[in-house]
């Protein structure tokens, strides 16, 4: 009977460590979830202008002994992930993890708050009042929570309008997957050592001038030579009446390419938020000059010309047809003297 006892006591025992186990094991797993910080923002709606950056100002609830992951995403059917920048944040990729692209940031260690700036950017597109809905979600590492009513921003946005004329060209050929990533597109040239090696478009470094017709002097201050694939440069509102021409210039040849080609170009031209036409730029054939077309010398070309009456503008081509397609035109090598910025 004394065995019989013992052993029941310790199988009582027992069942009394497993409860409890099970019982540590449980508040561990809900003292886990109740531990996770919560994130609040302190507005979810914002109207603004194109170029107009406003702040989003994340709160926790607690601080922690670590890094937080957060993401915002882009969700409604309007605008798209390129249409705008946000500081204090990262492009994701299909390695971060974090679903589709996005922006991620991370709450540093011991921080209760955290600010991202948003901001449109200034395209030369014409679309009226666009809205752009933002999903902030937890992300990557998931060591914290979005509040419910924390989880959208709705952003207003309104074309930038302006009686300047803003003038855009293109010419790296990129390409962009289905995740959203922007890929180099390349060409091929030969190296020293007889391999053939693929280069980016942007090896090619062209231009924007806007010349004053009569003087031929650039206006803009050459904000179109700087450097930049793409270039762009704003033709001022407050310039004397006139005409100008829009000129692309070839500033710097890359490699020699293997097999020549036709460099596939777009300027686009606008009057902010009133009109905008994108006019193809053709006739830049690999290493121009050097296997230019006749016809075709010094590296720029008059792509399009701009009559200003006061804010007032009419675009033509350099024949003077009102501009549906650019013809091209040889400026013979005259603003080669310009300054890079």
């Amino acid at each position: 009977m004394k065995k019989i006892f013992k052993y029941k006591l310790l199988f009582a025992a027992a069942l009394v460590g497993v409860f409890a186990s099970c019982s540590d094991d449980e508040d561990v797993t809900l003292d886990t979830r109740s531990d996770k910080p919560v994130v609040t923002i302190d507005a979810s709606s914002f109207t603004v202008t194109e170029g107009e950056s406003f702040t989003v100002n994340l709160t926790s609830d607690k601080a922690i002994s670590t890094g937080m992951d957060f993401k915002i995403e882009l969700v409604g059917d309007e605008g798209t992930f390129r249409d705008y920048i946000v500081e204090g944040a990262e492009e994701t990729t299909v390695e971060t993890g974090a679903g589709i692209i996005g922006h991620w940031f991370t709450i540093p260690a011991y921080t209760t708050t955290y600010s991202v700036t948003i901001t449109p950017i200034v395209d030369l597109e014409v679309e009226g009042t666009e809205t752009f809905e933002l999903a902030l979600t937890s992300a990557v590492n998931g060591r914290g929570l979005v509040a419910d009513d924390s989880g959208m921003i709705t952003v207003t946005v309104n074309d930038y309008v302006s009686n300047d004329v803003g003038v855009r060209l293109v010419w790296d050929q990129n390409t962009t997957d289905w995740f959203g990533t922007i890929h180099e597109s390349t060409y091929t040239y030969i190296n020293a050592s007889g391999v053939a090696t693929e280069a980016p478009f942007t090896d090619y470094d062209f231009d924007i001038y806007v010349l004053d017709a009569v003087s031929l002097e650039e206006v803009t201050g050459y904000g179109g030579a700087t450097g930049d694939s793409p270039e762009m440069t704003v033709i001022d509102a407050d310039l004397p009446d006139g005409e100008y021409w829009i000129v692309v210039d070839l500033f710097d040849s890359g490699n020699a390419p293997a097999v020549e080609f036709e460099h596939v170009m777009s300027l686009q031209i606008s009057k902010f938020g009133n009109w905008t036409v994108t006019v193809p730029v053709e006739g830049y054939v690999s290493n121009y000059p050097t296997s230019a077309p006749s016809g075709l010398a010094g590296g720029e070309m008059v792509v399009a010309v701009l009559h200003k009456t006061g804010t007032t503008y009419v675009l033509e081509n350099e024949a003077g047809d009102v501009l549906a397609q650019g013809r091209m035109a040889s400026l013979a090598g005259k603003v080669k003297s310009k300054v890079r910025k």
